[in-house]
Order: structure tokens, then C-alpha cells, then sequence
């Protein structure tokens, strides 16, 4: 783990881009994502009259996944930096050298799962919030609701006073159709 913070310092001397990136971004990416929980439930809220919160809400959080996607390749490359300094050093040498190897590898894995995680979170948002409005616009856009009578072979014996025709008869316990 120290060979991959050192990985990291190696990046910030050499003026690694994708570094320099990501440290731009750091404050709007720590204001959206300070605020971001709150910006989505008052536009959830306010749907009906100021549907436009709910996508600043989700421009917020595209922007904390973008920022997740652009971590991917700095935490990558300091892995392998890491690597190649303790390989290079004569540190990690047989059995040592498959262990650093396996850990700095699992290490970076977890934000593989945490940009894609973002990034499924990002697609359900979006997805709720396009089917939040069509469901509000067909709303509306209805008329006013009007119960719809329900007939079902009861209700037709409270209102004719007569049974309905039986359209399947019991015999031997079987189910068959009527006899003609």
C-alpha cells in the first residue's frame, strides 16, 4: 500500500495527466457530492413545479461518476508504478512479488466496482426520473377521474335479480362445458 501511495507521488512529480484531471475537478466534485442527496430529494419533491431541480440532481451525480471514471486510470497506473518499484528494488521478490501483485490488484478492483456501481446508480436515476415524468404528464394530461362500474356475476343478481348462465358445469369432479 505505501509502494502505491508512492506510486501516487511519482505521478504528481512527473505531471501524470489523468492527476492533474482529477485534482482539477476536486472542488465542484466535493460540492456536488456534499450536496447531491439534497438537491435529488427536494427535486423529487417538486417535481410537479420545478421539475428541473431533479435534473441538476442528476447532472450532480454524473458528475461524481464521471470523477469515478477518471480515478480509474490514476489508481491503475499507481498500482503499477508500485509494481515496478518494488520489482525493481529487489522487495518483492518469488511468493512476495504474486502477493503484491495479487493485493495491489484487488486494491484497484475496488474502484472498478465503485465506478460501475456509480454508474448503474446514474442509469437508474435517470431511468426513474424519465418514467417519474411521463407518469406525472400522463396525470396531468387525464381528465378527471370517473369510478368505472365493475360487473361480476354477483353485482348482475343484485341488478337483474336473475342468474347469470353458467358457462362451465361440475360433474364427477371434473370441469367440463355445458351440455347443449
Amino acid at each position: 500500500v505505501a509502494a502505491h501511495e508512492c506510486g501516487h507521488a511519482i505521478q504528481h512529480a512527473r505531471g501524470y495527466a489523468f492527476l492533474d484531471l482529477r485534482s482539477k475537478l476536486i472542488p465542484v466534485i466535493s460540492f456536488s457530492s456534499k450536496y447531491v442527496q439534497w438537491v435529488l430529494l427536494v427535486g423529487v419533491v417538486l417535481m410537479q413545479s420545478f421539475p428541473a431541480i431533479l435534473g441538476i440532481g442528476i447532472i450532480m451525480f454524473a458528475l461524481t461518476t464521471l470523477f469515478s471514471f477518471i480515478t480509474l486510470p490514476v489508481e491503475l497506473n499507481a498500482s503499477k508504478r508500485a509494481l515496478a518499484w518494488l520489482e525493481n528494488s529487489g522487495i518483492t521478490r518469488g511468493d512476495y512479488k504474486s502477493q503484491a501483485q495479487d493485493a495491489l490488484k484487488w486494491a484497484a478492483m475496488t474502484y472498478v466496482v465503485a465506478a460501475i456501481g456509480s454508474l448503474a446508480t446514474l442509469f437508474a436515476r435517470k431511468a426513474a426520473k424519465r418514467t417519474s415524468s411521463n407518469i406525472s404528464r400522463s396525470l396531468l394530461e387525464a381528465g378527471p377521474s370517473v369510478p368505472i362500474p365493475t360487473f361480476n356475476p354477483f353485482s348482475s343478481i343484485l341488478l337483474t335479480g336473475a342468474n347469470p348462465e353458467a358457462s362451465l358445469r361440475f360433474e364427477d369432479g371434473l370441469c367440463t362445458t355445458p351440455a347443449l
